[in-house]
């Protein structure tokens, strides 16, 4: 099944380069001649201060930059550190610790081999990190899920061998358990406690890389433990679909999002399953046609009814004049023969959204900026939240605010049913040092369940860290332990030891 990259920590390294500043491996003398032959804990590690830079001093208050516009009707404020932990897969848990998961690479070059992976640590939404080293050979497939504070657990391998690892300290010790009755390793992972957990397994997502192509891979499962990985119980998913979004709101009730592998990964049928007995048995959701799930759909519950996931709609975008020699090749004159025409709903939104981006592409182009996109026929795919109030049965595609053009959106985090933050980048040009591009980053903000969203947009600093002109481009991971505190990372070019992190504390009321 084809595995959705960028939204697996190996994926990362092609979409959302990243490597550490300083950290040095764990090692684990464990391996015998099939591996890791059982569970086995590192030894206790303290962890060290994170300083990006010997010529800069970090979480000072000239580090922090005020937003340009907020949502004031959350009575809170958004702030800017330049000089966080370098950008990789954030993670905060039920209190007040957020987790970066990083890894270092040969060179800057994408898909470069993987030398070792770091956690950085933040007891403070953010403002201040300690970094730890990782076991070395261990390498994540799966984000970090933290469902009590200081206890985390996650998918990887290790030298190779698919396994779970879990830290009931915040990370200085980490157990290593060796997955058995489990098709692949994990590729999502939602755990409940220390010891329940639900997941989806299947083939690495580096398998592409290595010549698999669509219609020949294999099936992914759905996978449950209720002993911290000791034993797994998998149930086969659906033929020739790949899982692109999943969660579980509690123990129960977990929904996965998919699409139908088909030639065309901008324009494949997506299908909804949930189930609410811990995957004993499963209902389909009717997701609308034409909004299409990909590598970036986030998927964040609220609750077991709640949820908003990200994804992409065909907004017709008339090009400007300056796109007249681009050729309009034959397979894209027409409709998509998988999904035919968009519902009426993800019509209006795509309109919508459409009239935006083609009023900035008519400034753009008229002003004589470099921002304009073309498209080879007038269509752009677009980001796009859709919203389900019946646990994925049905899904309404949310109108994005009229002053955000071209939206793409990377993730989003709900804290309740009211209250969700959604992370990415829209069409206004920026100047990042001495490099120029026609997209900056943004978040929006909804308190009312999606019905309304707000955008929240930040300064460039001057002397901010530049090493491509990358870090202030697009917003990459989000997490939001609670409506009172939130925490989103910059992504960043894959030879930068720091990416900005942004963090929401709201103000305290009478």
């Amino acid at each position: 099944i084809r595995v959705p990259e960028s939204r697996t920590v190996k994926g990362i390294a092609a979409a959302v380069a990243i490597v550490i500043a300083a950290a040095v491996a764990v090692p684990v003398a464990v391996l015998g001649g099939d591996g890791l032959g059982h569970t086995t804990t590192t030894a206790y590690q303290p962890g060290a201060v994170f300083s990006p830079s010997s010529k800069a001093t970090p979480h000072t208050a000239s580090g922090r930059w005020k937003l340009v516009s907020a949502l004031f009707s959350l009575s809170g404020t958004w702030h800017q550190n330049i000089l966080g932990p370098p950008p990789g897969v954030l993670t905060c848990d039920n209190g007040d610790v957020c987790y970066v998961l990083a890894g270092k690479y040969s060179t800057p070059m994408a898909n470069a081999p993987l030398l070792g992976e770091s956690l950085y640590v933040s007891n403070d939404f953010g403002e201040e990190w300690t970094v730890l080293p990782m076991p070395s050979g261990f390498s994540a497939s799966t984000a970090l899920s933290c469902p009590e504070t200081s206890v985390c657990l996650g998918g990887g391998e290790f030298y190779g061998q698919p396994i779970l690892i879990s830290t009931a300290n915040g990370g200085h010790q980490w157990t290593m358990t060796p997955l058995k009755g489990v098709s692949g390793e994990l590729l999502y992972l939602a755990c409940s406690s220390g010891t329940t957990c639900h997941g989806v397994s299947g083939p690495a997502s580096d398998a592409f890389d290595r010549g698999m192509v669509q219609n020949e891979v294999p099936s992914e499962e759905f996978v449950s433990t209720t002993d911290a990985g000791a034993r797994w119980e998998a149930s086969p998913l659906p033929a020739n679909d790949a899982v692109q979004a999943f969660a579980c709101p509690d123990s129960d009730h977990c929904l996965l999002l998919g699409t139908e592998n088909t030639p065309d990964p901008l324009a494949d049928p997506s299908s909804a399953l949930i189930t609410s007995d811990g995957g004993r048995t499963w209902t389909s959701g009717d997701i609308p046609s034409g909004f299409s799930l990909n590598v970036f759909s986030g998927l964040s519950c609220a609750d077991d009814l709640h949820c908003q996931v990200l994804g992409t709609i065909p907004a017709p975008v008339p090009n400007p004049p300056q796109c007249a020699s681009i050729p309009t090749p034959q397979s894209e004159t027409g409709p998509s023969a998988t999904t035919g025409p968009p519902s009426l709903s993800v019509a209006a939104v795509a309109n919508a959204e459409g009239r935006v981006a083609e009023q900035a592409n008519k400034q753009q182009a008229t002003s004589g900026e470099e921002g304009l996109s073309c498209s080879p026929n007038g269509t752009q795919y677009l980001g796009d939240i859709a919203s389900t109030t019946d646990g994925g049965k049905t899904w309404e595609p949310e109108v994005m605010p009229t002053n955000v053009p071209s939206p793409q959106l990377n993730d989003i985090s709900c804290t309740t049913a009211e209250v969700c933050w959604a992370s990415g980048s829209e069409s206004v040009p920026i100047t990042v040092g001495t490099t120029f591009d026609g997209g900056s980053s943004m978040l929006l903000g909804t308190t009312d369940g999606g019905a309304t969203w707000s955008r929240v947009i930040f300064n460039v600093p001057s002397g901010a860290p530049n090493p491509y002109g990358e870090e202030y481009l697009s917003m990459g991971d989000i997490s939001c332990p609670s409506a009172n505190a939130c925490v989103a990372l910059g992504n960043a070019a894959q030879s930068s030891a720091t990416a900005p992190v942004y963090n929401f504390v709201r103000a305290s009321t009478p």
